[in-house]
């Protein structure tokens, strides 16, 4: 019986210890089971989210909304893809990415990447978006260690999938939720700090310059202080 199924289940996936193993890299789907089994790995989240989607919505309709929709995604899709970072998922109107966290190198790619999405929202693209009411979003970035788990059932292909355990994750999705424009890219302390230099300073009248600025904000009922940034970088 079904109830009988659900609640063996139940007590299985909460009793005991789970199989844990720790990869460098993320996982995909074919790569994690189903059974009582975790990945735990190191990754850069990147959370980018298109600001009034349901105001375009209810002023344009669902005609304009979608194409606004799938234009916003696609460019977002390619620079994450051209900068090495893994969509892992489509959220409304939002997507999440990851990066390995390995390196300075690989967190940096996913900063260069939202600079190079501010560049194409704001110059390359920005003809193209303003007679909808142009384009505002948000930008998180944070960096940690991740459970990843495989969950649902067996069903069918549509009835499991990963999900991505840590701190880091959230806190992307923070940051991107209270930035606005001309600083609406933020990264957390710990990304800061593991980024090359050229992603932190630029030369502006032959003087270094950074191209970050301090920011606090309440997440979780707790002051959290970011970086934030209005700077551009064309890929």
């Amino acid at each position: 019986m079904v109830v009988n199924r659900i609640e063996n289940r139940v007590r299985d996936y909460l009793d005991g210890e789970y199989s844990l193993r720790e990869e460098n890299f993320v996982p995909r789907l074919y790569n994690v089971h189903l059974g009582k089994r975790a990945y735990k790995t190191k990754i850069c989240a990147f959370y980018i989210d298109l600001r009034n989607s349901t105001d375009l919505l209810f002023k344009d309709g669902k005609a304009i909304s979608g194409k606004v929709h799938k234009a916003f995604l696609n460019v977002v899709s390619e620079v994450i893809q051209y900068y090495r970072g893994e969509i892992r998922d489509f959220q409304g109107d939002g997507v999440l990415a990851f990066w390995p966290a390995n390196y300075k190198s690989e967190i940096s790619s996913a900063v260069r990447a939202g600079f190079a999405l501010k560049w194409f929202f704001k110059e390359k693209l920005k003809e193209y978006f303003e007679p909808f009411g142009g384009i505002d979003y948000g930008i998180g970035i944070d960096w940690g260690e991740i459970y990843v788990l495989r969950v649902g059932i067996t069903a069918t292909d549509n009835s499991n999938d990963l999900v991505y355990i840590g701190k880091c994750v959230n806190f992307a999705v923070g940051i991107a939720n209270h930035l606005i424009s001309p600083n609406n890219m933020g990264i957390s302390e710990s990304v800061y700090s593991n980024l090359e230099e050229d992603k932190i300073y630029a030369t502006k009248n032959d003087q270094k310059v950074n191209k970050w600025e301090d920011l606090e904000f309440i997440w979780k009922n707790k002051n959290k202080k970011i970086k934030t940034s209005s700077w551009r970088w064309s890929i």
